[in-house]
């Protein structure tokens, strides 16, 4: 977000000390920066807008969704949202009452509250997403139409080309779910299929630049082995827990659902995610955590509603069929209040926890330190920082840091080693050695822990600015 800021349409890490190439990747983030540059707006001010006005957009195409699903009754369409809002997990049960199921607590994306106000490069790439599937819905293949397709899906891939782990396979199966139930009549899917491939061969572009950047240039190089090192322990039964009650009711509509087109669409999104965990992702190259963020909560939430509709017109020999449909949505909706209130409570427990965490909450004085750099205008200074302090630098400053970021620092585990040694203070050889290896401008260190008079004259050091607890150096 700085570096669009500053103007820039390519990007780069400065989380490491040496100058790589700058790239097309991430113009989500660079357009943030933008913004705010034009707004007025601070950098933290306009993600937490993002991510706001993610969940919001992505609600609002969500409700057109479940129009083209229930159109001729409101009263599915209030549940339905009611559900895709609201639905939650299977809650367990500790000493302190109901608890957060294991894998939502693990992937915090599956939880009921941050899935709406998630990391928003991931979130806006669904709000992309659910566009295409209201287009290809009711396919057409006017040139606007196509257009329109050929944009939103370069849009969603580039937002976060990692939704393009759920979207390709899940047009692939939506595809052969709706040729098996053309039962040799293709024509009538003739628009559908054609508009479908399109979105596909665009998708599939997007992924091999993507892949290909992956391939050739820090620090998108140091993605790869992390996909292949991330595999959480998922298990099926953890997984359906994380799903929740709606699952179940989903499960009831599967024949509802494979009748009819947009049955299928839903049927295919909610599928996908579980045949690519359990089945691909060992042969596949990428982390299986990439296959827990595919919003299935959207459709298992919109066709639950179809099975509770169907158990009620089942039961109707025993209890009237409105008081059953009732009953069985005031008991989803009580059971997932309480879950939500589980995951509220650990959500404040976040809070209190990292109260006292630099990274989470930056001190004033770090903040007025680093906005004292930015104001020096030094384009290509370098900054030696604790971690800790060093990962903030360049979120808003110019400079580059020895270390931060792990996936965006070049070998990561020695720069850390050798920032700690260096600020131990008990070496001047080794000092001397350092700061010209990784070419530092300034030095910004704990006031309690800045370097004894003699050195600071031995490295011809200038003290430019210090409160109460951070003291800059120049070299």
């Amino acid at each position: 977000m700085r570096q669009g800021w500053e103007g820039n349409i390519l990007a780069t890490s400065r989380l490491t000390f040496e100058v790589y190439s700058s790239q097309f990747v991430v113009p989500f983030f660079l357009i943030l920066g933008t913004i705010a540059r034009v707004m007025r707006l601070s950098l933290p001010v306009m993600y937490t807008l993002a991510r706001m006005l993610g969940g919001a957009t992505l609600l609002g195409f969500v409700t057109l969704l479940i129009f083209r699903v229930y159109p001729d009754s409101r009263v599915k369409r209030i549940v339905a949202l009611l559900f895709v809002a609201f639905g939650t997990y299977f809650w367990g049960w500790g000493s302190a009452g109901p608890a957060v199921a294991p894998l939502v607590h693990t992937w915090t994306e599956l939880d009921p509250i941050f899935r709406w106000s998630y990391i928003p490069h991931h979130l806006w790439s669904k709000v992309f997403f659910i566009p295409i599937l209201l287009l290809l819905i009711r396919p057409s293949l006017s040139r606007s139409r196509l257009v329109s397709l050929v944009c939103l899906t370069i849009a969603m891939g580039f937002t976060s080309p990692v939704v393009l782990s759920i979207v390709v396979p899940f047009l692939f199966l939506w595809m052969i779910l709706e040729c098996v139930a053309a039962r040799g009549t293709l024509q009538s899917t003739n628009a559908f299929l054609v508009s479908s491939a399109i979105v596909l061969v665009t998708a599939l572009f997007v992924a091999i630049y993507h892949r290909g950047i992956q391939g050739s240039v820090f620090p998108w190089t140091s993605y790869t082995p992390w996909e292949n090192s991330m595999r959480y322990p998922i298990t099926l039964a953890a997984y359906g827990e994380s799903l929740g009650p709606t699952v179940i009711f989903f499960i009831v509509a599967i024949v509802w659902l494979l009748a009819r087109p947009v049955g299928r669409m839903l049927l295919a999104w909610a599928v996908i995610p579980v045949f690519m965990i359990f089945v691909l992702s060992p042969i596949v190259p990428l982390s299986n955590t990439r296959y827990l963020g595919g919003y299935s909560f959207i459709p298992i939430g919109i066709g639950a509603v179809q099975g509770i509709w169907l158990i009620a017109k089942l039961g109707d020999r025993f209890v009237r069929t409105h008081v059953l449909r009732i009953f069985l949505v005031v008991l989803v909706l009580g059971y997932s209040a309480i879950g939500i209130a589980a995951s509220l409570k650990e959500h404040l427990g976040y809070v209190a926890q990292n109260r006292y965490n630099t990274l989470i909450w930056v001190p004033s004085d770090v903040i007025d330190m680093i906005g004292f750099i930015a104001r020096q205008k030094d384009s290509d200074c370098v900054v030696a920082a604790s971690y800790t302090i060093g990962t903030m630098v360049p979120a808003f400053t110019s400079c580059r840091v020895v270390a931060g970021h792990a996936l965006m620092t070049q070998n990561q585990p020695d720069k850390v080693k050798a920032l700690d040694h260096f600020f131990l203070f008990g070496d001047s050889v080794f000092a001397q050695d350092f700061l010209a290896r990784y070419r530092v401008t300034y030095i910004l260190v704990p006031k309690s822990q800045a370097p004894p008079p003699a050195l600071v004259t031995q490295l011809h050091l200038r003290l430019q600015k210090e409160n109460s607890s951070i003291v800059l150096y120049r070299l």
